[in-house]
């Protein structure tokens, strides 16, 4: 009986202890282009049953969601967000839960609850793939503008080949000559596309996805077609 009242009052004492202590703040934020500050602010959303990361910046009626190539996560268009969100748009980046075309459509949705009344979709590769063909199915918001980089004709499940041919809304398409997996396909893309105001942009070099962006033709292109068909308000 003894030794029973003396472990209960150690697990008393080591239970008092562990209430007291204060949480401890950690020390880095698991994404290289977060602070922690920023870190501890990222949404969960949820698509197709799984949870995902998402990260909501700037402010604004129009919207931008950034999708990431395979392999990559919100910290690919993390950059640009920011700039965007510098220039009066709310934007959003996330990690992908796999579910491609089903992440955009619950990025859309975080969005709205935000207060945008339309977006802009931009992708690359694997994200590529997936605006395109969340841009050919039913929304949250109007899609104003679809900007897709490298975009392969298909990944996963979602097949961009058939989505583009129901899109209307203004799409440009991005690649560069040198990357030779993906530039013919990227063409093919544009050209089947059913949009009137439909653009492919090619580019010397070998980037892929966002990298395309490092050139700076091809960066002023961007911004120029999302300002020209999205404008911040």
């Amino acid at each position: 009986m003894l030794r029973r009242l003396a472990l209960f009052a150690v697990a008393v004492v080591l239970t008092g202890c562990s209430s007291a202590a204060p949480k401890a703040e950690p020390a880095f934020s698991p994404y290289d282009c977060l602070s922690v500050a920023q870190w501890k602010t990222l949404v969960q959303l949820s698509s197709d049953g799984s949870q995902f990361d998402a990260h909501v910046s700037g402010k604004g009626t129009v919207g931008i969601v950034y999708a990431h190539m395979s392999g990559a996560d919100l910290c690919e268009w993390s950059s640009f967000a920011k700039e965007a969100a510098g220039e009066g748009y709310l934007t959003l980046t996330y990690t992908s839960s796999g579910s491609m075309d089903l992440d955009v459509t619950a990025a859309v949705g975080e969005l709205k609850r935000r207060g945008a009344t339309r977006v802009v979709l931009v992708g690359g590769s694997m994200g590529g793939t997936a605006v395109l063909t969340a841009a050919s199915l039913p929304e949250p918001l109007p899609v104003a503008a679809v900007v897709s980089l490298s975009a392969p004709e298909s990944y996963g499940g979602d097949n961009a080949l058939n989505a583009v041919k129901q899109l209307r809304m203004p799409v440009q398409f991005m690649v560069d000559q040198g990357d030779s997996d993906f530039a013919d396909g990227v063409a093919e893309l544009s050209r089947v596309c059913g949009s009137a105001h439909k653009v492919l942009k090619v580019y010397p070099g070998s980037g892929h996805a966002s990298a395309v962006l490092a050139d700076s033709k091809a960066k002023a292109d961007f911004d120029a077609f999302i300002r020209t068909y999205a404008p911040p308000s």
